[in-house]
């Protein structure tokens, strides 16, 4: 029994294997495919990317608070972190910024 008639016993006939279709196929159908693929895989990679963005930010933010209200109890490199935490919130206060968190 050969592998045709196997798989007919169960499918009643319907399977097409497809070699036919594979001959028949257009000769530009294949870069095409692979053009889609690598524009889904970049626009899928550019999203995951630009998605991050607020996470590092709120994350940095975090650190550099936690690293101020440390420094304000041992007084250690307090304005330089000071400076730096200003420069990263901008014009808003400080503690109002590392208290919305």
């Amino acid at each position: 029994m050969s592998f045709g008639s196997f798989i007919s016993l169960f499918t009643k006939g319907t399977v097409n294997i497809g070699i036919n279709n594979l001959i028949l196929m257009s000769p530009h159908k294949g870069p095409q495919i692979i053009r889609y693929c690598v524009i889904t895989s970049t626009v899928a990679l550019v999203a995951i990317a630009v998605s991050m963005i607020p996470q590092y930010k709120v994350n940095k933010g975090k650190l550099l608070c936690a690293d101020y209200f440390s420094a304000l109890s041992t007084d250690q490199g307090r304005e330089k972190l000071e400076l730096e935490l200003q420069g990263f919130v901008g014009l808003r206060d400080i503690f109002t910024y590392c208290k919305n968190l």
